[in-house]
């Protein structure tokens, strides 16, 4: 603790402004209803808080009570919470202010009260020693009480306060302690949770030997040869293999005579159609 609990205001009448507020941090304590509300990191750090107290307020005597709520109040705010509550106008989050942050802790700590004390009890004729607290120093709640007081001898034990009883500067370090103590739990949750990350992304790539690297194309195979048929070589077998049906008509043979005679007449023919003029000529003239 950097600051002594006589320094703090907590329990003060005079109130601060309200001072505006928009986004809660995760340390914050939130007033109202609600799951969002009930969820929120600072409500679970402080309901763990108000727990662990309550054996303490189950226990101690009246005029100690104010002490431990006013002692919770003052550990959320030295470790850097508020209390605070939306105004549903304005949609803006305000401290409430220590008085009735600490009326509603005094509301929190004797919820189940009766049942925590029956538990105590039981637990006390069972074991013939006073209630532990798991984990926690409770050497600060026994530095102020006075000589006529019995502290028990082993530590983590409940103290039974008597007479004068434990100073609300001994509340309030104990309280700085537990939440202190959930803070660290939570924050030593988180880094376990990003480590195994961490290992994978800074893992080495693999060696190159180990790598698989993909199959080299192989060439395409060369299509199968097959031997040359007939009728690639003859164009009158193609048709006859295409039309299998079809009549294969040969040209007639002539003799020397009539392919002579035929030439004379297509020659003819070719020169009645350069000389027409000609032809018409000797038509007359053999007329």
């Amino acid at each position: 603790m950097n600051q002594n609990y006589a320094n703090s205001n907590v329990g003060d009448n005079n109130e601060a402004p309200a001072v505006p507020v928009i986004a809660p941090t995760c340390r914050d304590v939130l007033n109202g209803r609600g799951q969002g509300v009930q969820r929120h990191p600072g409500n679970e750090k402080y309901r763990k808080l108000v727990f662990v107290n309550k054996g303490l307020y189950a226990k101690c005597p009246k005029t100690d009570k104010i002490k431990i709520s006013r002692g919770i109040v003052a550990a959320v705010r030295e470790l850097g919470g508020r209390f605070l509550e939306m105004d549903e106008r304005t949609q803006v989050y305000y401290d409430i202010g220590d008085k009735k942050a600490t009326e509603k802790t005094s509301q929190a700590l004797r919820e189940g009260l009766s049942k925590i004390r029956k538990q105590m009890f039981q637990a006390e004729e069972t074991s013939g020693n006073s209630t532990n607290i798991a984990g926690y120093d409770t050497s600060l709640l026994t530095a102020s009480m006075t000589s006529e007081t019995t502290v028990p001898a082993s530590n983590g034990t409940i103290p039974q306060p008597s007479g004068k009883g434990v100073s609300q500067e001994g509340y309030f370090g104990y309280s700085v302690q537990v939440l202190e103590a959930l803070y660290n739990a939570d924050q030593a949750s988180e880094s376990e949770a990003e480590t195994p990350a961490n290992e994978t992304a800074a893992m080495p790539p693999p060696p190159v030997a180990a790598r698989h690297s993909p199959p080299e194309p192989q060439p395409p195979s060369p299509p199968p040869q097959v031997a040359p048929t007939a009728a690639q070589y003859d164009p009158l077998g193609i048709v006859a293999d295409q039309f299998p049906t079809a009549v294969m008509l040969q040209e007639p043979l002539r003799d020397p005579d009539e392919q002579r005679l035929h030439r004379q007449q297509r020659q003819q023919q070719q020169q009645q159609r350069q000389y027409p003029d000609e032809d018409k000529t000797e038509k007359l003239r053999s007329s």
